[in-house]
């Protein structure tokens, strides 16, 4: 609202966007012209949510302690902008992990400061020296936790610091000179956006005197979850739809570290694993961020709404508590309330063969063997690892045993089995290897269908002769 009780176009032609499916914004923002387009971006503060709101009062820190998603990045840059721009001369400290981060996440990043520089406002960013000058005379110099020293004797007005959690070994040291250096103007502040992680540092500034917490997850973003919710339930949806009435399993997600590193955008979010393979992944990971796996349980829930033979597959499940507090997550979500869903988890991690009986008392109703993670963690070999290559056997003796030991019993507790792996479509004689172990159902590539098929036919074939075999009393004759 404006003064005089009159309502700002802007804000009423925004909340009118923010309404509109996900489909029908995007098109109506592509037919905006360029300036219209700018325009909007610019008014940030119209359709900022309000967890992105700088808070009111006197305060020297303010921590934003959220998700992935929930517009910490864009945040930070805004406020720093603001302020740099209300604030001719302004000395401003950029400080994250690495010099690096600094660079790619918070100046020239996609929600960074160059990105959001408003229409006439040319930045000036001098990439050797590791400074941002606005028109006005504002600058803004990089700093890192690898370097706590750089940050002796230079003084700020204004600091924003990110990810906080990974500041790592000299991570104190910079916060202590950082805020040594905060001496400049009537009120020098620091800003923190960070994903929330327990380290030492971290709970030293949530113990500060004054510190002011915004608290959030992804699914606080309202710009965030829908778009995502709607791609994605399109997209599992097409194929529930293309299989029905036939059941169709979807995996929840179990990108590795590197993995997630490799898409657009990821480097700014997932610390560097030493053996990703083994690190922080599967159900684990959905404990750590449950706001992201509460979206996919929401997603899930809308695909079956429309098609029901859609079910749940958790991966990647190390032991019997981890599993416990995930199906927690499941049954507190829309998705757990619905009737008729099946739960699944996939068997790669060997403690599975021990567990089976008290992860089917839980309430799981399926197993899905995943081979290739299987054999690494039987044989201890990454399977990335080209030196090792020769080591890494599907059909190695101790991986033969360790599957069948899995499909014999969840057969002998009524619960079905299927394996995903790439071995059924390329070592010979590995379906009839599944078959004869009592497998359900097993999982092969496009191009090995009609391969498998006929594999599988004729291994039941075999089967069903050698029974008939055994049943028929062999008659003798003197």
């Amino acid at each position: 609202m404006s003064g005089g009780g009159k309502v700002d176009p802007t804000h009423e032609i925004i909340d009118r966007l923010l309404a509109l499916p996900p489909r029908e914004r995007r098109s109506a923002l592509l037919a905006m012209t360029p300036a219209q387009r700018r325009e909007f971006r610019d008014r940030w503060a119209a359709w900022a949510h309000d967890g992105q709101y700088a808070p009111p009062g006197d305060w020297r820190v303010w921590l934003i302690r959220a998700g992935r998603g929930f517009g910490k990045t864009r945040a930070g840059a805004e406020w720093v902008g603001a302020l740099a721009r209300a604030t001719p001369e302004a000395r401003i400290a950029l400080v994250g992990a690495t010099p690096d981060d600094v660079r790619k996440v918070m100046v020239e990043g996609p929600s960074g400061l160059i990105a959001l520089a408003h229409e006439g406002e040319p930045l000036e960013w001098q990439v050797t020296a590791g400074v941002l000058r606005w028109p006005n005379g504002a600058s803004a110099t990089v700093y890192a936790a690898t370097v706590p020293e750089k940050l002796r004797g230079p003084e700020h007005h204004l600091a924003w610091c990110d990810e906080l959690g990974k500041w790592g070994r000299g991570g104190e040291a910079t916060w202590d000179n950082l805020m040594l250096t905060m001496r400049l103007g009537e009120r020098p502040r620091v800003l923190v956006t960070t994903t929330p992680r327990p380290t030492r540092l971290m709970r030293r500034v949530m113990a500060l005197p004054g510190v002011v917490e915004t608290r959030g997850a992804t699914a606080d973003n309202p710009h965030l979850p829908e778009s995502f919710v709607a791609a994605m339930a399109a997209a599992v949806g097409r194929i529930g739809v293309a299989f029905a009435p036939r059941p169709v399993l979807y995996r929840t997600t179990d990108l590795r570290s590197n993995e997630f590193r490799g898409l657009a955008g990821g480097d700014e979010f997932e610390q560097v694993e030493r053996n990703p393979m083994i690190g922080y992944r599967g159900a684990y990971r959905y404990l750590r961020e449950p706001d992201l796996f509460a979206l996919e349980l929401r997603m899930l829930a809308e695909v079956r709404e429309r098609t029901p033979n859609v079910h749940l597959m958790i991966p990647f499940v190390r032991t019997r508590w981890e599993l416990a507090a995930v199906l927690e997550l499941v049954d507190a979500s829309p998705l757990g309330r619905q009737r008729g869903l099946q739960r699944w988890l996939t068997a790669e991690v060997p403690s599975v063969a021990h567990w089976l009986p008290e992860y089917i008392g839980l309430g799981i109703d399926g197993v899905s063997i995943g081979s290739n993670d299987l054999t690494q963690l039987m044989l201890g070999v990454d399977r990335d690892a080209e030196r090792l290559a020769e080591l890494y056997d599907e059909s190695d003796p101790a991986v033969l045993d360790a599957i069948s030991t899995i499909i014999e019993r969840a057969s002998r507790l009524g619960v079905p089995t299927s394996l995903c792996g790439q071995a059924p479509s390329r070592i010979p004689g590995y379906v009839e290897f599944l078959v004869r172990a009592g497998i359900t159902a097993v999982s092969v590539n496009p191009d090995a269908v009609g391969r498998a098929r006929a594999a599988i036919d004729a291994a039941e074939r075999r089967l069903l002769l050698e029974a008939a075999r055994r049943a028929t009393p062999v008659r003798r004759t003197d």
